[in-house]
C-alpha cells in the first residue's frame, strides 16, 4: 500500500471551515461496506448506525493550545512551533514540530508572547526531521499554553483559531489535557 493510494479529489468548498452551530449536527458520511452505497447522516445518528457488538474506544484527551508562535531573537522573524510533549521530568524541555526545521539550529532563541525565551537544544536523533527540542528556564504549564498558544486547527481549516474553537474543537468527553491535534469527530 502506498501513501498516494489515500489521495483523492475533495473540492475546497466542501470542507467546513467552522463546526456546525449545533453540536451533534455535524455531517457524517456512511459508506456501505458491501455495496459501496453512500448515505449522509448527522453525527447525532451515529449510535443508531453501530451494531451493538461493536467495540467503541473513546479518546478523552483534551486539546491544548499547542500551536505557539515565537519570534527569533536574531532576525525578528515569527516562527510557528507545535508543542507535542515534555521531554524531561522538570517540564522545561519540550519536543516541538516546527516548519523549516532544518533551519532551526541548536542555540537559536525565540521570544514567546508572554516574554519568555526558549532555546533550540541538540538532539541528534531529531536531526533531519521536522522535530526540535525547545528548552526553557522554567516549567512549561497548561497556564503557559493558555496565555501563549492557539488551538491547533487541522491544516485544511484555512482560518485563524477563535475563542469558540477552544471548546468546539474538543470531544464532548474530553477530560485530560494532552492532545496536540483536534479531533475530527465526537
Amino acid at each position: 500500500m502506498l501513501t498516494k493510494d489515500f489521495y483523492f479529489d475533495l473540492p475546497q468548498e466542501l470542507i467546513a471551515q467552522h463546526p456546525s452551530g449545533v453540536r451533534g449536527q455535524d455531517k457524517l458520511m456512511e459508506l456501505g461496506r458491501f455495496d459501496g452505497k453512500v448515505v449522509h447522516h448527522a453525527m447525532s445518528e451515529l449510535p443508531d448506525l453501530i451494531d451493538s457488538s461493536t467495540l467503541m474506544i473513546f479518546n478523552n484527551s483534551r486539546v491544548r493550545r499547542a500551536r505557539v508562535y515565537g519570534v527569533k531573537q536574531t532576525t525578528g522573524r515569527e516562527q510557528e512551533f507545535m508543542f507535542l510533549n515534555q521531554v524531561d521530568a522538570a517540564g522545561c524541555i519540550w519536543n516541538t514540530m516546527v516548519k523549516g526545521a532544518k533551519k532551526q539550529k541548536p542555540g537559536m532563541q525565540y521570544t514567546f508572547p508572554d516574554g519568555s525565551v526558549g532555546t533550540i537544544v541538540v538532539d541528534q536523533a531529531k536531526e533531519g526531521s521536522e522535530f526540535r527540542d525547545m528548552k526553557f528556564d522554567f516549567r512549561i504549564t497548561e497556564d503557559w499554553f493558555e496565555k501563549n498558544g492557539h488551538i491547533p486547527l487541522p491544516p485544511y481549516i484555512k482560518r485563524e483559531d477563535t475563542d469558540e474553537d477552544s471548546e468546539r474543537y474538543q470531544n464532548v468527553y474530553a477530560k485530560e489535557t494532552g492532545s496536540a491535534a483536534c479531533p475530527t469527530a465526537g
